[in-house]
């Protein structure tokens, strides 16, 4: 589905070819039990307008992006805003994760996204989502 930026609240843009981005992907849409999170493609048209609505550099590739409530979170702190979004335990390793040193966890995420093709390998094409959940994903 196209989206209007405007009424989104919880949107995560990611890399839809990284295997590894993938799986959380997979794993968002298993845990998230209130059925907050949409999901794009960060090259998506969805996307290509979230980056241009926040002024975000269209090359950059390597973070997934959290929207919420019309504000963004990159890197180890979209991390961390994902997991307090979720709620219970998931909520209380986001504080954990949000509490350490942001030059730490952001070296971290960086190098995890600068070598995620070569540890997790990369797809030729974005997988066909199941009936179930492609209301889940944003075009």
């Amino acid at each position: 589905m196209i989206a209007d930026t405007e009424e989104l609240k919880h949107v995560i843009l990611y890399d839809g070819v990284c295997n590894y981005c993938d799986a959380i992907v997979q794993f968002l849409i298993r845990v998230d039990k209130k059925n907050d999170f949409k999901f794009a493609h960060i090259t998506s048209q969805t996307g290509s307008k979230m980056l241009n609505k926040f002024g975000i550099d269209s090359i950059l590739h390597d973070s997934f992006i959290y929207v919420k409530d019309h504000e963004y979170y990159m890197y180890s702190d979209g991390a961390g805003q994902v997991l307090l979004q979720l709620g219970g335990t998931y909520a209380v390793m986001g504080k954990i994760l949000l509490a350490m040193p942001l030059t730490i966890r952001d070296a971290i995420y960086k190098w995890v996204a600068r070598n995620r093709y070569k540890l997790f390998g990369r797809k030729q094409s974005c997988d066909i989502q199941s009936q179930s959940i492609l209301d889940k994903f944003l075009i």
